[in-house]
């Protein structure tokens, strides 16, 4: 797996970050510190506030853009580690089965642990700390992604209405 896989594994980690940053800024910042940043004239406030009025659909844009980056850098892990590793395992004497086995394992678990370190905990953790900056800088071009990708927001915001009702 190599160059190109490792940029765009790395992209989409890089990707799942913004989105789980702006997941815990979005719900730590209150509503009434978004009017008077509104208030105030600050960049980003009122994206972030029309977010936050919204929450259910912001928690959806979140979540899709998550499974999405998720979907693509395990599928071009799985690619990677078929085409990569895979023969060489075969190589060394494994067989077919277990040589794709292994090479899924030998990708598998290095994104799963670098997705959950710097995908996840450090950005939130970060979100958390800086919740404000994170939320005034993300909030636009999130809001942003929520309208490009309206339909399937509108039906994850529908189908948890229905299912909470």
């Amino acid at each position: 797996m190599w160059t190109t896989e490792l940029i765009v594994i790395a992209a989409m980690v890089a990707f799942n970050s913004v989105f789980a940053g702006y997941e815990i800024a979005l719900a730590s910042v209150g509503v009434g510190r978004l009017h008077a940043l509104v208030e105030d004239g600050r960049r980003g406030a009122a994206a972030a506030l029309r977010m936050k009025q919204r929450i259910e659909a912001s928690l959806a844009v979140v979540q899709l853009g998550i499974t999405l980056v998720g979907a693509v850098a395990a599928a071009t892990g799985g690619a990677g580690a078929e085409e990569a590793i895979a023969p060489t395992l075969r190589e060394w004497g494994f067989s077919d089965g277990a040589s794709q086995i292994l090479a899924i394992m030998i990708v598998v678990a290095p994104l799963t642990f670098f997705t959950i370190i710097l995908g996840e905990l450090v950005p939130k953790v970060f979100a958390l700390r800086n919740k404000e900056w994170v939320c005034l800088r993300l909030s636009p071009p999130m809001e942003w992604f929520s309208y490009s990708v309206w339909p399937a927001v509108w039906l994850l915001e529908t189908s948890v209405t229905w299912i909470m009702a």
